[in-house]
């Protein structure tokens, strides 16, 4: 990655991944939160809409359930301190990385050319959205986007989900489940962050995004320190009916960088060179999520924390 930083999204090297993860067999059932949010009128992967609640406040540690979890649980409970990132968040990648956990599987692979374009599959795929032009416009740059525009010419990045879970364009994995497994749906565990709109401003950006240039106002951070964030259950005032609704659970994602040239030209192994395949299941291929907390803000319940820390937009 040629760069650390792009549009207020900080870029962090977790480590290398160059063997596939197994996690242990205590890490077989998931105890994720089950989240809550609107469903969209769009159609295609991402008619879920956005996610605005979480029905467990519990702190579940990664720990040994995810490659480097111990360091992302540090990086998490420091996020909290420090009441979440100054900028629009920190997106952790595994480098050099060439496989899928076991249990997991390829959900989208973005590449840069040695001419500076990028071929895209799955999830860094821009969605098709059905909405009227007038409804729908880009409050940032998209996270994905972002990140296609900060790989190096000759980097190749590979999104990781757990089988049979879902990625969205926001970094996250999820699988639909019955809304009644939420629970009761007139509480809800919220994130409370004390920020005030002197908090953030409004920039003019211009950037490309699905073919298109964007000349466009972009939501920024303007504060240096917040206060911690407070995450706790709440009542939610207007509990809406099961009918508008739909329920997720998070699952691991994994982002991936190598270089399948410089592989090559080294004489490593081809496997490191090709595209990170579906690796076999196994009984320890569960996943253990740290709650995230509901409405936070739309893209802070819609990112997994483990690769995507802290991206805040609530006002």
């Amino acid at each position: 990655m040629p760069t650390s930083e792009l549009s207020q999204i900080v870029f962090s090297n977790i480590g290398p991944l160059t063997t596939v993860f197994t996690a242990p067999p205590a890490c077989a059932t998931p105890t994720a939160p089950v989240r809550l949010g609107y469903k969209a009128d769009d159609s295609g992967d991402e008619a879920w809409g956005s996610f605005l609640w979480s029905n467990n406040c519990d702190d579940i540690p990664l720990g040994d359930c995810h490659a480097s979890g111990s360091l992302l649980d540090a990086q998490y409970s420091d996020y909290l301190t420090k009441g979440g990132p100054t900028g629009m968040g920190n997106l952790g990648y595994f480098s050099p990385a060439s496989q899928c956990p076991d249990g997991h599987t390829t959900a989208g692979v973005a590449s840069k050319g040695a001419d500076g374009k990028v071929s895209s599959s799955g999830m860094f795929v821009p969605p098709v959205v059905t909405r009227r032009p007038e409804d729908a416009f880009l409050i940032m740059n998209p996270v994905a986007n972002v990140f296609m525009e900060a790989l190096e010419e000759g980097e190749r990045a590979v999104v990781c989900c757990q089988e049979n879970y879902t990625a969205n364009h926001g970094f996250g994995c999820f699988s639909e489940v019955p809304v009644s497994s939420y629970g009761n749906i007139s509480t809800a565990c919220g994130a409370v962050p004390a920020r005030s709109q002197d908090s953030f401003t409004w920039v003019n950006a211009t950037f490309t995004y699905n073919d298109t240039v964007y000349t466009t106002e972009v939501f920024t951070v303007t504060a240096t320190s917040f206060p911690p964030l407070t995450i706790t259950t709440t009542d939610i005032d207007f509990p809406p009916s099961e009918e508008s609704l739909a329920a997720y659970v998070e699952g691991g994602m994994y982002l991936l960088v190598n270089r399948p040239a410089e592989a090559t030209t080294n004489g490593t192994s081809d496997a490191a060179a090709a595209p990170p395949s579906e690796t076999a299941g196994s009984s320890a291929s569960g996943w253990r999520m740290m709650t995230s907390g509901g409405g936070v803000g739309v893209l802070a319940t819609a990112c997994t924390f483990a690769a995507f820390v802290g991206i805040m937009l609530a006002s």
